[in-house]
């Protein structure tokens, strides 16, 4: 039989070299979605987004702090997802509040009009609102004589009263006697937003 012809290799070294395919695509190719898509599926050490995790901190401009004070400006940051807006309270797992919505309080009257128990009012406890409604007076203080005296129908300007109050959502209040911030509160008039009272939890 005859041999095949030999035919020579050919010279690789002479061919132009081919451009290499990126595994991915590298931003500024064109598919910028795809960078993206990269770049968040890398994990990212100081991550405060939502789901990300978090250690509890308490963070100001000049760093970390172990605790702050009162009246300390500072950034809480929570290592659960938990929906904390304006007026919640955040306390202790042993020292958490009871929840109410009805109210035993004393009362200075300070608004010009007289009370109207058949109408509603704003009560500010901390910084949270709520709707409430005064349900009775229950007596009068009479301050020159430091005693007791039958409800009246309504409360006058200086009067100093025991009421009870119900509210549209619950608040967490201490006895103004353990605790003078969580202890107290005011009412608004809705209409004008005047302060019409100061309150005193029992």
């Amino acid at each position: 039989g005859q041999l095949a012809e030999h035919e020579p290799s050919p010279d690789r070294s002479r061919e132009p070299e081919r451009d290499v395919e990126p595994e991915h695509p590298v931003p500024g190719d064109g598919d910028e979605r795809a960078a993206q898509h990269r770049a968040e599926d890398q994990p990212n050490r100081g991550d405060h987004r939502v789901g990300a995790h978090r250690q509890p901190e308490l963070r100001t401009r000049e760093g970390s702090l172990r605790c702050a004070g009162l009246h300390a400006g500072v950034t809480l940051i929570l290592a659960d997802e938990i929906d904390v807006s304006r007026g919640d309270l955040i306390v202790r797992d042993d020292r958490s509040p009871e929840s109410r919505r009805s109210l035993d309080a004393t009362v200075c009257w300070l608004g010009d009009a007289p009370l109207d128990i058949r109408r509603k009012y704003l009560l500010r406890h901390t910084t949270r609102e709520v709707r409430a409604r005064v349900d009775r007076i229950d007596h009068l203080w009479n301050v020159a004589t430091q005693q007791r005296e039958p409800a009246p129908p309504s409360l006058a300007m200086n009067d100093i009263a025991q009421i009870a109050l119900t509210l549209a959502q619950p608040i967490f209040p201490d006895r103004y006697a353990d605790n003078r911030a969580t202890g107290s509160f005011i009412l608004i008039d809705e209409t004008t937003n005047n302060t019409v009272a100061g309150g005193l939890v029992a």
